[in-house]
């Protein structure tokens, strides 16, 4: 059985925004450096071309990234892990490949509006607004971000 979610342990707001942005960087910085070709071209269809890559490797390393890299770090990217953060289902235990999957979709409706300093507002709102700080993700995912220490259950989710 797993031990109950304090919501003490969810109170990490904070460290919250800073680690999607370092993650943030992370993911968008290779697809940032794939579309500068395209764009000293003078072609609309390169680009065009350059846009459709850059989207291509920018969903294949997010999804690389922030669910099967986050379920083989037991639930941590590497903001999370230099913030002390920790994603987990709300159950207790560890998050799931679905979980995790559902979490970063719904990144599209969390980091709305896409402007900086702006990006992931309405994410932050609904952090702010939830009992259990949660943003879209961890709603529609039954998961919590949680300091590191949390004790989870299960143990670990797989071996190496």
């Amino acid at each position: 059985m797993a031990p109950p979610v304090m919501r003490g342990a969810t109170r990490v707001t904070g460290r919250r925004v800073v680690q999607y942005l370092i993650d943030a960087f992370l993911v968008g910085l290779i697809p940032s450096l794939v579309s500068i070709p395209f764009d000293r071209s003078d072609s609309t269809f390169m680009h065009i071309l350059g846009g459709i890559i850059a989207f291509v490797v920018f969903a294949f390393i997010g999804f690389m990234y922030w669910v099967f890299f986050t379920h083989r770090q037991e639930g941590q990217t590497l903001g999370m892990k230099l913030l002390g953060l920790r994603v987990i289902s709300k159950g207790g235990g560890p998050a799931n490949m679905t979980q995790l999957t559902i979490r970063w979709v719904c990144l599209i409706l969390d980091a709305i509006p896409y402007t900086w300093p702006f990006t992931g507002l309405i994410g932050f709102i609904v952090i702010l607004c939830s009992r259990d700080r949660q943003r879209i993700g961890d709603h529609l995912g039954r998961t919590l971000v949680v300091k590191s220490d949390f004790p989870v259950s299960g143990g670990p989710r797989h071996t190496r």
